[in-house]
């Protein structure tokens, strides 16, 4: 049975009240009274009315007040107001109803116009609160749907976006397999896009540029997978054939991701980065501004990493060599504008490495017979120690670099800063960090994690009195660490008397099985060759870093090393990558007097060696 709608009378005259009242509770309404606007506002604030019944002109509070007091309480669901008097005008009528009254009655009236009026006006709440409830439930159905369609959409999308990952994800396995059938262009494909997007960034190229040369820069070789793997690899110069074989990877990889519809911006990339800015490239032939300009760049940063790595068929260039390289052919094989902002990103980062770098500079140095001298300030060919590593670190453009000072730590510094402020990118920094006593390699580096700041860079540690190693080494080194998916890469060489040296052991399937210090390895263990040089290379986790602050004392010397850092590695079943240097000279730690002659004539050497091949080269 519904509910009987309740009445709300308002009337100061007690006989009308009386009336209103019983003619409204006897036309099937509940009903309540008030004698004046006060008294009604307080019964209307403890309950709830369909509509009210008020006389307009009453002491204290009239019913239009009483009207403003209603609606401004804003009620859900509202309350209509029926105005009553005996001098209402058209136009206080139709004012009153601009006020918010649902209707009017003016004095005398008759029972029946009452309860036609009051029917009337409820039936009109009524309507009006069904359509307020279905244009409700309407909006919420809308917004049902339009969450529905969003998440549809979105579904589409992710479906979209997920065949296209799929896709990419084939393609670039097929480039990681290519990388892997040539273990001299490892990582070739990330360093060139990497050197790409850097140039586009320079240039102020679009986000959507960018994108494309992301994508691009690391599929600009998948054409190479159908190169027979005899050219690919082939170690002496290429015949008129092999060429024309080699020469088609552009177009190969064009076509081959031609499917991807949405990799259009990227296949014209592809096929068109062997172009020469003076028309004597290929496939096309194109010239100048009709090669598209992320072709000029992914040119300029493939033929840079190019010729920064070793490959099968010749030993990488310097930078300096490089860099002079792509100046030179500015205007022939290269867009000038393209070289002139690759350098400008080489002056600010260097080449590509995303790595921060501890250097081990805090040693006295007892036996090179100077104890005035801090050890990594012993000058080799009139530059001090620390300055060859510093230029090796400032080649690879480091991000912050951490140099551990202890003995002459002032005099270090100085010339640290005397010298290289500029070796780091614009986000780096150079931290000197004090060892007040050397109590071994892990001490030094357990030092410096307070001041790591987080990041995803790889790191490298490197000796301060370790001056010939060079950018192949590193680069190696690096390469190695990432390619066999390990937590720590170390640097080792082959010495015929490795005397006090820590001897590496290798397992039947040549990975590292332990380091052993000379002082506890057997007299079989004495007889291996291979030992440890102490550069490591450490994954972006730092996760290294951890097994580091592990690392005791409980040794002849009392002190902490971070060959017992790589031993609790291998135990927690971690891996070590290992990095043979070629030259074991090039791994040579300043220890004394004889050590700083054979470096000497090592540099002598390499000098005569290098500017032979230069002119042979030209």
């Amino acid at each position: 049975m519904e509910a009987k709608s309740s009445i709300l009378v308002v009337e100061d005259s007690a006989s009308l009240r009386d009336n209103l009242v019983q003619a409204l509770t006897m036309g099937g309404y509940h009903v309540e009274a008030a004698d004046n606007g006060l008294s009604a506002l307080q019964l209307f604030g403890d309950s709830s009315f369909d509509a009210i019944v008020t006389d307009i002109r009453m002491p204290g509070m009239d019913g239009l007040t009483l009207l403003d007091h209603v609606l401004r309480m804003r009620r859900e669901p509202e309350t209509a107001v029926i105005l009553m008097t005996a001098y209402m005008t058209v136009e206080s009528a139709v004012s009153s109803l601009k006020k918010g009254a649902y209707d009017y009655i003016t004095k005398p009236f008759k029972v029946e116009q009452l309860l036609h009026t009051v029917q009337t006006v409820i039936d009109k709440r009524r309507l009006k609160l069904e359509n307020i409830r279905l244009t409700k439930e309407l909006k919420e159905l809308n917004l049902e749907l339009e969450k529905k369609v969003r998440l549809r959409t979105t579904e589409l999308q992710d479906s979209r976006d997920e065949l296209r990952r799929s896709y990419l994800e084939i393609i670039k396995s097929f480039a990681v397999v290519l990388e892997e059938r040539d273990a001299y262009t490892q990582g070739h494909s990330s360093r060139v896009t990497e050197y790409s997007v850097r140039i586009a960034s320079e240039m102020s190229l679009d986000d959507g540029q960018i994108v494309a040369l992301q994508i691009g820069g690391s599929l600009h070789d998948i054409g190479k997978i159908g190169v027979p793997e005899e050219v690919l690899c082939k170690t002496t110069k290429l015949t008129d054939d092999e060429w024309r074989i080699m020469r088609e990877h552009p177009d190969k990889g064009a076509r081959m991701i031609e499917p991807l519809s949405f990799l259009s911006t990227e296949k014209v990339l592809i096929r068109h980065h062997h172009e020469r800015w003076d028309g004597k490239g290929y496939p096309d032939g194109l010239a100048g501004q009709d090669i598209p300009l992320l072709s000029r760049i992914l040119c300029v940063a493939d033929a840079f990493d190019a010729m920064t790595s070793t490959r099968s068929y010749r030993r990488r260039m310097t930078l300096d060599v490089a860099v002079k390289r792509l100046t030179e052919n500015k205007g022939t094989q290269f867009d000038p504008d393209v070289v002139d902002a690759f350098v400008k990103c080489l002056g600010k980062c260097g080449i590509v490495t995303n790595m921060d770098c501890i250097i081990l500079a805090a040693g006295k140095g007892k036996r090179m017979n100077n104890a005035n001298v801090p050890k990594v300030l012993t000058e080799l060919n009139g530059k001090p120690l620390l300055g060859y590593v510093l230029d090796l670190v400032g080649k690879f453009g480091m991000r912050d670099i951490y140099v551990v000072v202890g003995h002459g730590a002032q005099g270090v510094m100085d010339y640290v800063k005397s010298n290289y402020t500029q070796i780091t990118d614009d986000l780096g920094r150079i931290v000197f960090v004090h060892q007040e006593e050397q109590l071994g390699t892990a001490h030094a580096v357990m030092q410096v994690i307070p001041h790591i700041r987080p990041s995803k860079n790889s790191m490298i540690i490197l000796n301060g009195d370790t001056p010939l190693l060079t950018f192949d080494i590193i680069n190696r080194l690096m390469e190695r660490l990432t390619g066999e998916d390990a937590q720590l890469a170390l640097t080792t060489a082959v010495l015929d008397e490795p005397g006090s040296l820590g001897r590496i052991k290798r397992n039947d399937d040549g990975n590292l099985e332990a380091i052993i210090e000379a002082a506890d390895a057997t007299d079989a263990e004495k007889e291996i060759k291979e030992i440890n040089v102490g550069v490591y290379c450490l994954g972006s986790d730092h996760s290294f870093l951890d097994l580091v602050g592990q690392v005791g004392d409980e040794n002849a010397q009392g002190e902490y090393y971070l060959t017992d850092a790589v031993k609790l590695l291998l135990e927690k079943g971690g891996k070590a990558a290992i990095c043979q240097v070629k030259d074991s000279r090039e791994a040579l730690g300043i220890n004394t007097e004889d050590d700083l002659k054979l470096a000497e004539q090592y540099l002598s050497e390499i000098g005569s060696s290098i500017s032979t091949a230069w002119q042979a080269e030209n």
